[in-house]
């Protein structure tokens, strides 16, 4: 199966209609058989955040300051999955535990640990917003959480246009552009715990390179604004949507932001706060589309 930009090679067949071809960049093999020496040589960790009503954890031989060759890693959710891998390996070994069930491991998998090890092991960058094609282009809709990106991108898909991702943007640099990836087929318009969401039969597991991004902020105003975000504030709000920012690996995500900054326009949207304004704030960003070059 093709997620995230990645080719997932696995001995368990995930109760979900994922794309079996795609553009991908890397690739990475899920298996259960976890190796003797990965699992005792994981001593000590602590836990990394709260997320769908679990604790997460992340664990190591060592003080997590950094990432080294080899250095094996245990990501457990709570009472329901660990993952266990070693730095700068293309493999990922599963344990389910007294909660797990194939769903929660393909859910787990999926919106969450792939896109955490594809960062931790410095091999993609990933955006927090929502992407669909719009004639052509790659569109990123960009907000703080619950400030409206699902929605907006949810009704763009009720319009036909093309799902890339929702969530979680996948992104992948060569030595001249950064390109987003179709990250999988499902959309969560709703809140509800250890879902991926809706089916959108009008997905595209492909590379596209990105034409410009939204930024979406409340308006106790009726009208429609749309400026454009320039210099700093422009790379500082690309910032606020990058995910997983360790600590250590700030040279990177400076180098993304940055490649980011000079090649996409970036345009913020201040927009009444409720549905009845949604078809209104669609033909803006349409006809937008059609007047922004490349």
């Amino acid at each position: 199966m093709v997620v995230h930009g990645v080719k997932v090679i696995t001995d368990i067949p995930f109760p979900l209609r994922l794309p079996e071809e795609g553009d991908y960049y890397d690739n990475v093999y899920l298996d259960s058989r976890i190796p003797d020496d990965i699992s005792k040589s994981i001593t000590c960790g602590s836990g990394l955040y709260q997320a769908h009503g679990r604790r997460v954890f992340l664990y190591s031989d060592r003080l997590l300051k950094g990432c080294e060759t080899e250095q094996p890693f245990c990501y457990e959710v709570e009472d329901t999955l660990r993952f266990y891998w070693r730095h700068g390996e293309k493999s990922i070994h599963y344990q389910l535990l007294q909660k797990g069930n194939p769903d929660r491991l393909a859910f787990w998998f999926i919106h969450l640990l792939l896109p955490f090890w594809l960062t931790l092991e410095n091999r993609g960058d990933f955006l927090h917003g929502g992407a669909v094609k719009i004639k052509g282009k790659g569109i990123l809709f960009l907000a703080p959480s619950m400030g409206g990106k699902s929605t907006l991108t949810d009704y763009f898909l009720r319009q036909g246009h093309i799902l890339l991702s929702d969530d979680k943007i996948p992104i992948a640099h060569d030595e001249n552009h950064a390109y987003l990836y179709g990250a999988h087929p499902y959309h969560r318009p709703y809140r509800r715990f250890e879902e991926l969401g809706y089916l959108a039969e009008n997905f595209a597991a492909e590379r596209v390179a990105i034409h410009h991004a939204y930024f979406l902020e409340r308006s106790d105003k009726e009208e429609i604004r749309i400026d454009e975000i320039k210099g700093f504030e422009k790379f500082h709000t690309l910032e606020t949507q990058y995910l997983f920012p360790f600590s250590w690996m700030n040279r990177r995500r400076l180098e993304c932001l940055g490649a980011l900054s000079k090649q996409i326009r970036l345009f913020r949207i201040r927009r009444p706060w409720n549905m009845e304004h949604i078809p209104e704030v669609y033909d803006e960003i349409l006809q937008q589309v059609k007047e922004v070059k490349d």
